[in-house]
């Protein structure tokens, strides 16, 4: 038998899983982050689970071909930086880059407003007496 708080996560990962599944917003969180300033791939995992308070985690399987898709379409620059322990690849973003982030904001933004609404009423009917 599932514990509750199995369920409740199983729940919480499908609502994040569909903000992800809307389309460029993988690439937007990631340009989003570059925004604030360089970073290696590990960086940007890192930077994307702090913004989402832990609940989107991108694995290597996900982050380092989603960098290099972005890097061939302009929207990023990687350069390797062989300081340090082991090399690691560093990403700004592009210009090219913070224009498609300016042009997605909007886009975004509806949808996460969407899903708020969904959710806020899904909590009204459900727990407000």
């Amino acid at each position: 038998m599932k514990k509750c708080v199995d369920v409740l996560n199983e729940k919480r990962n499908k609502f994040v899983n569909a903000l992800i599944k809307t389309p460029g917003f993988l690439h937007f969180i990631v340009l989003h982050t570059l925004t604030k300033k360089p970073l290696h791939g590990r960086g940007i995992r890192k930077e994307i689970e702090k913004l989402t308070q832990h609940k989107l985690i991108m694995g290597p399987a996900t982050i380092y071909p989603l960098l290099k898709e972005m890097e061939k379409e302009g929207l990023i620059s990687g350069r390797w930086n062989m300081g340090g322990i082991h090399p690691r690849r560093d990403y700004t973003i592009t210009e090219s880059g913070k224009a498609a982030y300016e042009n997605s904001k909007f886009f975004i933004e509806i949808k996460l407003k969407e899903l708020a609404e969904v959710a806020k009423s899904i909590e009204t009917e459900v727990f407000d007496e």
